[in-house]
């Protein structure tokens, strides 16, 4: 799409009420028409040789077919399909699109929207988390009250992401005392200007226990022990598979990688050294792609189950998805949302076009696992190919995050564009 936000409100350019200064088209999503069904891709790639060859990139795909008539449905409508139609109509109302097309061989004229609302997505796998550049509500739609008529409008960004989190990952389940909860794992290729007390907001809102997270001497949150972030370092990139031409993927300045709240958080991207002796679930990942860029952008949290099989270590835990996100959210504000008091009063507000999925174990009806290659394939299990450690490692001391003023006062600005 041509929409920009950051151009005049209620343009051919953008088809907003307002104009975002620092706004952006960013959502990857393809949407493929067939004979008998839609195919819809959530990515974190764009159309091009270097995603596709050089770069590490991950897309959710799931097939819907059309509906059934009327009469013959005789199912009551599915939460998660209902959500998945509505999150995606909505999103595409937001581009203002009103030409209609013949969309089949013979079929009526409609516009995208209509045209996607003769789908059924029952089935959904996952549940979308969209970004819409705008100011939104901060609570979820059913317990919002429209006004003058108005109807409600779905969560935007990370508040949709944390009340997907809440209502099908925080389960009767995640309280048990056998279940023990990593922090917020987040990986990106693109880091905004962030403050302590946003990354507070933004790890609780998405941890499934942010009652038993870590705090510090004066009880208050230790965020530290609350979120990471996945970040190549400078060695790192020099030593990826194009050099540092592959830097020009990953535009994060050093001002804002070198904050006070943001530098104790940051972890490689590439996997830590195995030996001999120790070998744990996060050294065994058979498609660690330390060498390719790392494009894609993911978030997550772990949780780890004591192992009730007596026969074996007692200390031994098993290692799993609470819930999975994967989409094209860098970890900024304009991406996620940040939640202000203005002239609209209290309100979440968005400034790119973004999309991305989640899933849990609840939607899928099976445990989620990182693929390392050596797993039973079990009906119970789904894995997913996660391309770093699902433990990431820490920077050391003498390690430095990649960014794109080290590529600037090295003067290879003109060799990596």
């Amino acid at each position: 799409p041509k929409e920009e936000p950051s151009t005049k409100e209620n343009s051919t350019t953008n088809p907003l009420k307002y104009k975002f200064e620092y706004g952006t088209h960013h959502t990857k999503m393809i949407l493929v028409g067939m004979e008998d069904r839609l195919r819809v891709i959530v990515s974190t790639a764009n159309l091009g040789k270097v995603d596709e060859l050089l770069q590490a990139n991950g897309a959710f795909v799931q097939d819907f077919p059309f509906k059934l008539p009327i009469q013959a449905a005789a199912a009551p409508p599915s939460p998660l399909g209902d959500d998945f139609e509505r999150t995606l109509i909505h999103y595409f109302e937001s581009y203002g699109y009103q030409t209609k097309k013949q969309w089949s061989f013979g079929g009526p004229a409609r516009t995208l929207v209509e045209q996607l609302a003769q789908y059924d997505f029952s089935n959904a796998q996952a549940i979308l988390v969209p970004s819409i550049p705008g100011y939104h509500a901060i609570v979820p739609e059913d317990e919002q009250r429209p006004r003058n008529g108005r109807p409600t409008k779905p969560l935007q960004g990370y508040l949709k992401l944390k009340h997907a989190i809440q209502t099908h990952a925080n389960t009767a389940e995640s309280s048990q005392s056998s279940i023990r909860y990593g922090p917020v794992v987040t990986q990106f290729s693109s880091i905004g200007s962030l403050s302590e007390k946003w990354l507070k907001d933004f790890s609780t809102s998405l941890s499934v226990a942010p009652a038993h997270r870590p705090k510090n001497k004066k009880g208050k949150p230790n965020l530290g022990e609350m979120i990471k972030l996945v970040w190549p370092t400078v060695q790192e990139i020099e030593g990826s598979c194009v050099g540092m031409a592959g830097g020009a993927a990953l535009p994060g300045r050093i001002k804002n990688l070198d904050k006070k709240c943001v530098k104790p958080l940051l972890c490689k991207w590439s996997p830590r050294p195995t030996t001999t002796t120790t070998t744990t679930n996060h050294s065994k990942n058979l498609i660690h792609r330390p060498k390719s860029i790392p494009h894609i952008k993911t978030f997550f949290q772990l949780q780890h189950t004591k192992n009730q099989n007596k026969e074996e270590e007692e200390d031994e835990e098993e290692e799993s998805f609470a819930w999975f996100c994967m989409g094209s959210q860098n970890l900024s504000k304009a991406a996620w949302g940040e939640t202000i008091n203005g002239k609209f009063g209290k309100c979440h507000r968005v400034l790119a076009w973004e999309m991305a999925v989640l899933v849990c174990p609840s939607i899928t009806g099976k445990r989620l696992v990182p693929y390392t290659g050596r797993e039973n394939y079990q009906d119970d299990i789904m894995t997913i190919p996660l391309p770093y450690d699902s433990i990431p490692q820490r920077y050391s001391p003498n390690d430095q995050p990649w960014n794109m003023d080290y590529a600037m006062n090295m003067s290879m600005m003109g060799n990596m564009m």
